[in-house]
């Protein structure tokens, strides 16, 4: 338990949003690291970091830019560094690949007033490696909290990358906190991209194209931006903390430098 404890520890210093801005490129735009997301996201109106409903936390801010109209396509995010020629991933290893981060998810997102153009909320996006594929055409799961403003409210909602199905599970399923926290994680086992949502397993992907990933390339967070706000200046944040991928390579490394640092104190104590 005294290990695990640590090892929180030195992971939270490293990965925590709030504290690593550098994790995150600029925008969606062409220039940024993973360029072909710059073909189909958009920009968001900012992304700061600070102190956000008890956090030291990150805030995406998405806003109307009326550039994209294609209800497809219209979503806004930050991505975590990656490249586009699948040789500067997180480094980790096939099976025990894990990505999470935490959200807070407000009550404002289960209700829409202008239908199914009104949809909103917020995302885990994450690009795995398929090996048969070129860059571009890797596997792309989602997981997160979703309003399609079609009057059910607020869901979770999980994208099967291999089947191009969406799976909705309602909120009581993971026990989730509407004006609150809520932890999202996938995690890849080598056959199969689990999602988790405050711990619950809410969706499993086993389809066989599973069988072709070799690690996590990148990690992102998104929110839809409502077709309703086109012409508008409305606007509505996606407040993520802990936006992690584990193991990181610096953070093994890291903890490696302080398991050799506790032994040297030891050992001269001794």
């Amino acid at each position: 338990m005294k290990t695990n404890l640590l090892t929180l520890s030195i992971f939270a210093g490293l990965a925590s949003v709030g504290n690593a801005q550098g994790y995150f490129s600029d925008d969606f735009s062409s220039a940024s690291q993973l360029n072909y997301y710059g073909v189909d996201r958009e920009a968001p109106q900012s992304f700061t970091t600070g102190t956000y409903f008890g956090h030291s936390a990150a805030k995406l801010t998405v806003w109307d830019d009326s550039g994209q109209t294609d209800p497809f396509y219209d979503f806004q995010g930050m991505q975590r560094y990656g490249n586009t020629a699948h040789t500067a991933s997180f480094g980790l290893p096939q099976v025990g690949t894990r990505l999470s981060m935490d959200i807070y998810v407000p009550s404002s997102w289960n209700g829409t007033s202008l239908g199914s153009d009104d949809k909103r909320g917020g995302d885990l996006w994450a690009r795995y490696d398929d090996s048969t594929q070129t860059v571009g055409n890797d596997a792309y799961p989602t997981l997160g909290f979703y309003n399609e403003g079609d009057g059910n409210g607020l869901n979770i909602e999980t994208y099967d990358t291999f089947t191009g199905q969406v799976s909705v599970i309602g909120l009581g399923v993971a026990n989730v906190q509407l004006d609150g926290w809520n932890n999202l994680a996938m995690e890849f086992d080598g056959t199969s991209l689990n999602s988790y949502v405050n711990g619950v397993l809410v969706h499993s992907d086993s389809n066989a194209g599973w069988a072709n990933v070799v690690g996590l390339e990148a990690g992102f967070v998104q929110g839809w931006r409502p077709l309703s706000w086109v012409g508008s200046s409305n606007t509505y944040d996606v407040v993520i903390d802990n936006f992690q991928a584990v193991p990181e390579p610096t953070s093994m490394a890291a903890l490696g430098l302080g398991g050799l640092a506790l032994l040297r104190k030891r050992r001269s104590k001794k």
